[in-house]
């Protein structure tokens, strides 16, 4: 919905802009320099900038029993709805997050929360939690030392 409204209010502002320009051609130029500057910056980059952040963003992830495959719905700049697959084994959880991101799928940074996740065993199987452990590095240290 932000996504949306923050596209429409871009639209309006750049359809008021010839009116506005015609309004303050008269005006002086110190005073219709910052206006416009200041105008153009919220009509212009806060899409852009919302859609950065937004695009992180998991809104529906869906998980095929038989294959194991997830499914991950994503928003495109103009608010549309785009899906793309993959497996547990495409996910990679970093040790320290992203900026707004916890794990990478694909080589692509994305922000799930566990919270929305109705089936936790699938979310463990996502991240990986289902795996034994590998403690193979703690024995060569201790090799090492010796």
């Amino acid at each position: 919905m932000l996504k949306i409204f923050s596209l429409t209010t871009s639209a309006i502002g750049l359809s008021l802009q010839p009116y506005l320009f015609v309004t303050y051609q008269d005006a002086p130029l110190v005073t219709a320099v910052p206006f416009f500057a200041a105008l153009n910056i919220f009509v212009f980059v806060n899409p852009f900038l919302i859609h950065y952040i937004g695009k992180k963003y998991v809104m529906e992830m869906y998980f095929e029993e038989k294959t194991k495959q997830f499914t991950a719905v994503l928003m495109t700049f103009f608010a549309r709805k785009y899906s793309f697959t993959f497996t547990a084994d495409d996910v990679q959880v970093p040790d320290v997050p992203g900026l707004f991101s916890i794990l990478t799928i694909k080589g692509r940074p994305l922000f799930v929360l566990d919270s929305d996740f109705t089936d936790m065993e699938v979310y463990k199987h996502m991240m990986g939690f289902d795996k034994p452990l590998d403690l193979t590095f703690l024995k060569e240290d201790k090799n090492d030392k010796n």
